[in-house]
């Protein structure tokens, strides 16, 4: 998925996404990722889904990655944003990847 297409990807999102809208924009072929990805940052504050409009607010969740990645001059929302994984979600990352069957297993703590 090249730079254009994530971009226009995510500029055709609704307001409030659902994960999976939320996989393929960001994420493309490796959209089956995000669920688990999305559960690991949710502590570190990426936006939970809202219970009454059944989708993760889009805005937010750009405003968490440009923060985790330093983009944009916007603060982290905690302190531990841009943190690696700790030795216990790196270990629940990789039984759930073993148990997928995927071929590589490495974390989404060197992205």
């Amino acid at each position: 998925m090249t730079r254009k297409s994530v971009k226009l990807a995510i500029d055709a999102l609704p307001l409030y996404a659902s994960d999976a809208e939320l996989g393929r924009a960001i994420m493309g072929d490796r959209a089956a990722e995000w669920k688990l990805i999305a559960l690991l940052f949710e502590p570190r504050g990426l936006p939970k889904v809202d219970t009454q409009l059944h989708g993760r607010y889009v805005p937010a969740v750009l405003q968490f990655f440009d923060a985790r990645h330093g983009v944009g001059g916007v603060d982290a929302p905690y302190p531990d944003a841009n943190s690696r994984l700790s030795s216990h979600e790196e270990a629940i990352w990789n039984s759930r990847q073993k148990r997928r069957g995927a071929r590589q297993t490495t974390s989404p703590k060197d992205k």
